[in-house]
């Protein structure tokens, strides 16, 4: 029998992932990612995380800094009204974020984050890594992912029946993935 997993748990497992590598590239121009602030530039991909997780909406806001437009800022927002946040405590300059607007989930990549070659980004990260692939994926290519395995150690592939959207599309599947991969990396 496998133990569940608490709210604090898949926080904890979340937060152990984050590091200059997965840092928002364009957030590190402006100020570099630390340990001490490991919350910087992780927002975008840890809302979609928790979307994945736990379902609810996404949550798009503005980031000002003295006054002046710097950014967006990435959240959940839970059927309640519940507002789910874990890089909230990013923002240690003085900025504000506006009240932001429900938003649809990008489709496919995040732009932003894989416009150039991502071999570099893919090949620097030291953190161990789950790739969920749908056996009928039309945007990765069985050969492209396990080429993404053999070029990097730490990574376990799992491959699901089910095309690009994975969770919706073996949502069973996808979960028992993610929770033996995060027992095993926890």
């Amino acid at each position: 029998m496998t133990t569940p997993w608490t709210l604090a748990d898949l926080e904890a497992a979340i937060r152990a992932g984050w590091s200059a590598e997965t840092s928002e590239p364009a957030g590190l121009g402006k100020v570099p990612w630390t340990p001490e602030n490991p919350a910087w530039g992780q927002c975008d991909i840890t809302a979609l995380v928790v979307q994945d997780l736990v379902g609810g909406d996404l949550v798009l806001g503005e980031v000002l800094h003295d006054g002046r437009p710097e950014g967006y800022h990435w959240w959940n927002l839970l059927p309640g009204g519940v507002r789910v946040d874990l890089t909230w405590e990013q923002f240690r300059r003085g900025e504000t974020v506006t009240p932001g607007r429900v938003v649809k989930r990008p489709g496919g990549r995040l732009g932003r984050r894989w416009e150039e070659d991502h071999w570099g980004d893919w090949l620097g990260v030291r953190q161990p890594t789950l790739l969920v692939r749908g056996d009928r994926s039309g945007v990765l290519s069985a050969e492209h992912a396990r080429e993404m395995t053999v070029r990097r150690a730490g990574v376990r592939m799992v491959e699901l029946p089910a095309g690009h959207a994975v969770r919706a599309g073996d949502p069973e599947g996808y979960f028992a993935a993610v929770r033996g991969f995060l027992t095993r990396v926890a």
